[in-house]
């Protein structure tokens, strides 16, 4: 296993137990579970997409698959699990690898998707809703895979409006008014 590998399975670790356990409350306006919410977000992305900047850039289809295998465990051990939609698109907005919750998701294309050209646009994190062809609601959160000014891709996460109320307590209103680059 290469050195990676193993910090990629710490980093998941650490990056989980900060979105099971993120329970500060800030100054912004913002509700305390909005700003717990946030700040477990906040967290996550910056440790996942850390770790997935140099496979994506470099095409490393085995690494990607590894260090996304390795969060989708961490969130499914959780008590209790975590249960969310994990994406790894290319910079076309194409999937590298999707997850949810632990069934792989065929290679789709998101690049219509108004949050993916969002993201792939502004080079920041972004949160919006898709809706499945069945009418489920999910609400994303979008992070840029990028480096010294070059965009590699993207890592989202996609929540159902029951897994936002019942483990963050917050509504589809205040998900949408998050700002998470700040």
């Amino acid at each position: 296993m290469r050195s990676w590998n193993v910090a990629a399975i710490m980093v998941m670790a650490i990056a989980i137990g900060l979105l099971v356990c993120g329970c500060q409350s800030g100054t912004s306006g913002e509700s305390p579970a909005a700003e717990a919410f946030k700040i477990d977000m906040q967290n996550t992305l910056k440790e996942i997409t850390a770790i997935l900047i140099e496979p994506v850039s470099q095409a490393d289809q085995q690494a990607v698959n590894a260090v996304v295998d390795a969060f989708c465990v961490s969130l499914v051990t959780q008590t209790p699990p975590l249960v969310c939609g994990v994406a790894v698109l290319d910079k076309n907005g194409m999937t590298l690898v999707g997850r949810y919750p632990e069934e792989p998701l065929k290679t789709l294309n998101f690049s219509n998707y108004s949050v993916v050209k969002q993201a792939l646009r502004e080079r920041k994190i972004v949160q919006g809703r898709l809706f499945l062809q069945d009418g489920t609601r999910l609400y994303t959160v979008v992070a840029p895979l990028s480096s010294e000014g070059e965009m590699h891709g993207l890592f989202g996460l996609a929540f159902t409006a029951a897994e936002l109320t019942e483990r963050w307590g917050i509504t589809e209103d205040e998900f949408m008014d998050l700002d998470l680059n700040r």
